[in-house]
């Protein structure tokens, strides 16, 4: 029932983030503070955004991403929740790993894939001793990159 319940919730978000003009369709031009500024991608590629997060007290995590166009619409999203232990450098690559599946189930072949684990996007541009406890992830990856084109 919960699962149902944070599902409708997510699929109104979803619904109501598409009615209104995208705060992401127009580029910034101007970082008032010095961080990096959005500029939009370009034109025919998608961006992936995944992320994951953990409730070690019930023993679950949920995995999510979003795919935004080059204008900043969302053209896809998707979570699920698993039933299983994990710390959340598992829960995060696992979580890149769903976001590439469901890329492939939508048949896209220009992304961007972005998430917020320095950890993941190291393992995967460098061989890394420490990350030995998700490296088969990292090669499943590695391996579903090759099915797009860019």
């Amino acid at each position: 029932m919960v699962v149902f319940k944070e599902a409708s919730i997510l699929t109104e978000d979803f619904k109501n983030l598409n009615r209104k003009e995208s705060v992401l369709s127009a580029p910034v031009v101007q970082s008032l503070n010095g961080c990096k500024i959005w500029k939009p991608l370009d034109v025919g590629f998608l961006k992936v955004n995944w992320d994951a997060s953990v409730n070690v007290n019930v023993g679950v995590i949920g995995l999510g991403c979003v795919i935004r166009n080059d204008e900043g619409i969302i053209m896809g999203a998707k979570c699920c929740v698993y039933k299983v232990n994990a710390d959340p450098l598992l829960a995060e690559v696992m979580a890149a790993l769903f976001a590439l599946e469901f890329c492939l189930e939508m048949g896209l072949a220009k992304i961007i894939s972005e998430g917020d684990s320095l950890q993941i996007i190291k393992g995967l541009c460098a061989q890394d001793n420490q990350l030995d406890r998700i490296r088969h992830f990292l090669l499943a990856i590695s391996q579903k990159a090759y099915s797009f084109s860019v």
